[in-house]
């Protein structure tokens, strides 16, 4: 569906991966080094201003520190929905108290596709970079999940196994 249907099925903590294009350079390099057919992914909520509900996306994207935008500027990508693995209400805290102040690894997303990629064939320790953290790391974070050093793909299919999957497929092109 498109996003102006989908937007009122979006729930508090439901996550949005958004599918990446060949045709940018950088989505090229982390969907080819992550296998993936994902370039970002993010937290979604609601928050009501001057009495209008508005959509918001806490994310972690290259070149900022963890922040929070409208996931309408988002709107004109495929995304892919996944139902709030936990409820929102048990980690929105600890996730918006930091926003602003983690910064996005550049360092990490390229050890984190890398890692990915030859993970398949030999055994890489996970990184021990301090320089921030990507996208899917915030989320495994705060998710609590037993692995945080994932790709946005890596993360879904993580999720995968927990039994979520997809609920809504948004499809603007």
């Amino acid at each position: 569906m498109k996003y102006d249907q989908a937007r009122s099925m979006i729930s508090d903590g439901d996550l949005i991966f958004v599918r990446g294009s060949w045709s940018k350079p950088l989505q090229s390099l982390i969907m080819w080094f992550t296998n993936s057919e994902y370039s970002h992914v993010g937290i979604c909520f609601w928050i009501t201003i001057n009495n209008k509900q508005r959509l918001m996306i806490i994310e972690a994207q290259g070149g900022t520190t963890r922040r929070i935008l409208n996931l309408s500027f988002y709107q004109g990508h495929n995304m892919d929905l996944m139902k709030a693995p936990k409820p929102w209400i048990d980690y929105a805290d600890d996730i918006t108290s930091k926003i602003g102040l983690i910064p996005y690894g550049w360092l990490d997303a390229i050890y984190s596709g890398l890692r990915e990629k030859i993970q398949k064939y030999i055994y890489l320790p996970p990184k021990n970079l301090d320089s921030g953290e990507i996208c899917s790391e915030m989320i495994a974070k705060a998710l609590k999940l037993p692995i945080t050093e994932l790709s946005p793909q890596g993360l879904f299919d993580e999720l995968k196994k927990g039994g979520n999957d997809i609920s809504i497929e948004i499809r603007e092109k």
